[in-house]
Formats: C-alpha cells, structure tokens, sequence
C-alpha cells in the first residue's frame, strides 16, 4: 500500500524541485495560513496545492501520485503535498 509520506518524500528528494522552491514556499505557506477551512473540506485525504489553492485530492494515496507524475516537472516540483489525518486518525508532524 502506498502512504501519503511516500508520496511527499517522493517529491521533497528530487533535487529539480529546488529550483522551484519559492513557489513550492509560497503553496506551503498558503497551505498554513488556510489549514482550518481546507481541514473540514479534506479529511482524510491527500491534497496536492499550487497556485495556492487545492488543485488535486484524494483518498487514494496511488491517485495522487499518478496525477502528480502526469505534471510537468515544473507544475510538479512547485506543488505542496499535504496529508489532511481524520479526526480518529493521530499524526506527528
């Protein structure tokens, strides 16, 4: 079974993406500023953010990571992945 961290790890080693890493910053950070209201709407569920807004979800791990490797690499690399646990679910950050 594939888990979101793998997902997440997947993207955060490929060294291209640090080319992107504003973007990739400016998505994390709209991510924080925005968690409460996207927690309600994603629990449970991988989200994919750029341009900072949820672009791609899923409750399927394997889902989200095909649609990210159908990106291009730049739309890939400045993308936020981001795992939204259920209220049931506890998670260490």
């Amino acid at each position: 079974m594939i888990e979101p961290v793998d997902i997440i790890q997947e993207v955060i080693n490929n060294k291209e993406g640090w080319v992107n890493g504003e973007k990739y910053m400016d998505n994390a950070r709209w991510l924080k500023d925005d968690l409460r209201e996207v927690k309600e709407q994603y629990k449970g569920q991988a989200i994919v953010v750029r341009d900072q807004g949820v672009i791609f979800n899923s409750r399927d791990p394997g889902k989200v990571r095909e649609k990210l490797r159908s990106f291009e690499p730049i739309q890939r690399n400045q993308s936020y992945i981001f795992y939204i646990p259920n209220d049931n679910e506890m998670v260490l950050w």
